[in-house]
């Protein structure tokens, strides 16, 4: 995800805002289960990106 962010955002490679949170979904706020119709299981990964103001349609397509 980092050479992502790099690669189509032009994110530094210095950046430090970048926060990862481990969720055992059992106790936290991200449960097993299914939602939507989408089966969730332990391999299932959730990646959430906040861009700012400043970033184009097609960068953000391309990410």
């Amino acid at each position: 995800m980092r050479q992502a962010l790099m690669d189509t955002l032009g994110i530094p490679p210095e950046d430090r805002f970048q926060i990862l949170t481990a969720h055992d979904g059992t106790s936290s706020t991200l449960r097993h289960g299914a939602d939507l119709g989408i089966p969730h299981d332990d391999g299932i990964a959730f990646i959430a990106v906040t861009l700012r103001a400043g970033r184009t349609t097609e960068q953000k397509q391309n990410l």
